[in-house]
């Protein structure tokens, strides 16, 4: 927490000494994902965006390691009667953008994770789709076979922190078609040329799920360095043009909060699941304030100059 701002490092304490609470480790044996967006997940999250996961009390990556390996079902049912009787499709079945969010701080925090939880790396190869992405929306293996860019930019980006300790050739065949999904789209067009969402001309931070116009170009960035290719240099200069227009000072606000006003799920005292509205945590709101100038966006947009 070194050199952060005052309120910012009570914040993050506030998380800390939430995660090393009873209370946050029977949330997680509860479920370990819901509510949004004030569960020990979405702590442990923005804490591994803003570079503080090793700061989270190993009891409660443990649980959460425990809690993910009994409480999921191993794969990503196509239709209906793929789903074991008891099994509820929003609380056991896990999509793509929620395990590479939670492989990517995971794979930061454990020296061998794939050890502790073996099916989370070979799931996002089973699931990548001919186009080079993924979808969450289960129709598209049986209808479309069209990829969602928010669906596949957390699964490109937990592969690609593999990489530090060698990938395989499977593995490097999935972020080349993932990086060339990424190019065929200049990062935020249709193949038609249409724009995908306006939204994703909009900077957001924490990302969590959400996909912009940075985060898939900080992707393409690190996929060359690492895969020494050249065929997205086009791509990341015009994603880099585009970003640096939005600098005021040198600096990159925050400009979109998709976790604001959205439902969860959540189990009331009579021990019913039922959707109500979401709720935040201090360290959200600090870091995710609409108009706020973000330390680190600009960070992540100085690591690509």
């Amino acid at each position: 927490m070194k050199n952060k701002p005052y309120l910012l490092k009570e914040n993050i304490k506030a998380s800390i000494s939430y995660l090393s609470k009873n209370a946050a480790i029977d949330s997680i044996n509860i479920d370990p994902y819901w509510p949004k967006w004030d569960s020990p997940w979405w702590h442990i999250l923005l804490l591994y965006e803003i570079g503080e996961i090793k700061q989270v009390p190993f009891s409660i990556m443990d649980t959460l390691i425990d809690a993910l390996n009994s409480h999921y079902l191993r794969f990503f049912p196509l239709y209906e009667d793929e789903i074991p009787a008891g099994k509820d499709p929003y609380r056991h079945i896990a999509c793509h953008c929620q395990l590479g969010c939670v492989y990517q701080f995971l794979n930061a925090y454990y020296d061998d994770v794939d050890s502790l939880i073996p099916w989370i790396r070979p799931w996002f190869i089973k699931y990548q789709l001919p186009d080079g992405g993924l979808n969450c929306d289960e129709e598209a293996y049986t209808k479309s076979q069209k990829s969602s860019i928010v669906s596949s930019l957390p699964a490109f980006e937990a592969i690609l922190s593999c990489a530090k300790n060698g990938i395989s050739k499977e593995e490097e065949i999935f972020l080349d078609k993932g990086a060339n999904y990424l190019i065929k789209h200049r990062l935020i067009y249709r193949t038609n040329g249409e724009i995908m969402d306006k939204d994703f001309f909009k900077l957001q931070f924490p990302r969590f799920y959400s996909y912009d116009i940075l985060r898939g170009l900080s992707f393409l960035y690190n996929w060359r360095k690492i895969r020494n290719k050249n065929n997205a240099d086009e791509t990341i200069d015009f994603g880099l043009n585009f970003i640096k227009q939005k600098l005021s000072d040198g600096k990159l606000k925050v400009e979109r909060a998709d976790f604001a006003n959205d439902q969860t799920l959540f189990l009331t005292d009579f021990n019913k699941w039922i959707w109500k509205r979401t709720t935040t945590f201090s360290l959200l709101d600090n870091v995710g304030k609409i108009g706020n100038d973000s330390a680190f966006l600009t960070e992540i947009l100085q690591k690509l100059r």
